[in-house]
């Protein structure tokens, strides 16, 4: 049998779009980072979360995206479910602080929602994400088989 040529791997479909995701994500984390340090000292006292726990939250999170980005990059199918778990993972955290960290009647009020729509989004990602992969185009070993039985 001839020697089968391997195309390298790209990223298509679903792994390229965790992978805009979380790059986006992890470029968000890392400005708000940057924003938590650069806070003036007025604004600090008012907010609820205290502007130093808020960067140590923001640089984990970039770092983590980072990581899952850097990992779906390699195109394999448990790198494309670390990306994923770590966007549901995020989602949560973003729900979690909000709930825990509300003070303003406008975000109370509006909390049952947020919460309802998170848990339809993440349904609704993790289905589309986790579903089994359709292949469009036939591998090349079937190509080269059938070249060989001519």
């Amino acid at each position: 049998m001839s020697q089968l040529k391997r195309l390298p791997s790209r990223a298509i479909g679903r792994e390229r779009q965790v992978m805009v995701i979380t790059a986006a994500l992890a470029v968000f984390q890392f400005i708000a980072a940057y924003r938590a340090l650069n806070m003036p000292d007025d604004l600090a006292a008012k907010v609820s979360l205290v502007p130093q726990l808020e960067f140590i939250a923001a640089a984990a999170w970039g770092l983590i995206l980072s990581t899952a980005t850097w990992r779906v990059a390699w195109h394999r199918s448990r790198n494309l479910r670390t990306g994923v778990y770590a966007l549901v993972a995020f989602i949560v955290y973003r729900v979690a602080r909000l709930l825990a960290f509300t003070r303003a009647d406008y975000d109370y009020n509006r909390l049952r929602f947020l919460t309802v729509a998170t848990i339809i989004i993440l349904i609704a990602g993790v289905v589309y994400l986790m579903r089994p992969m359709v292949r469009r185009v036939q591998p090349m070993e079937k190509i080269y088989e059938r070249e060989s039985e001519d």
